[in-house]
């Protein structure tokens, strides 16, 4: 993934992939709704596991807010725009394909991602740090 991202043809294509894999077992209308609930489990197993979406967690702090889930108000919004895919899909499989691949590489908890040769991103969200749990109340 140079500089955490894809042509957008290649991102197209995984994400057809991803949703036809997933569209053996499951409903089409529901890629996204479990996607967010996927994340969700993440941050119910330890709400420091935010930090793992690096640079797309903004993107996917939106979704999760969008749908209803408990993540708070804060935002990067030029992460957020600069972060993210042409449509949820999108934005749930570079999410994802973020964890595994470059998360992953990376102690964890890590909060440091460098973005270009000269530039490092430091990932922290205040809404998820003040709280020891996503069932925490925000404070």
């Amino acid at each position: 993934m140079k500089e955490y991202k894809l042509e957008p043809e290649k991102l197209a294509k995984l994400t057809e992939e991803t949703k036809a894999r997933f569209c053996k077992r499951n409903p089409p209308n529901k890629f996204v709704s479990h996607g967010c609930s996927v994340f969700w489990w993440h941050l119910e197993q330890s709400i420091s596991r935010y930090r793992q979406f690096g640079v797309y967690w903004w993107a996917v702090k939106d979704l999760l807010r969008r749908h209803g889930y408990n993540v708070g108000d804060e935002t990067d919004e030029e992460m957020a725009k600069e972060y993210c895919g042409a449509d949820d899909e999108q934005t749930i499989v570079l999410a994802d394909l973020f964890m595994k691949e470059v998360a992953s590489q990376y102690v964890y908890g890590n909060q440091d991602y460098p973005i270009n040769e000269t530039e490092t991103y430091r990932l922290y969200d205040e809404d998820m740090e003040c709280r020891l749990t996503v069932k925490s109340p925000i404070v």
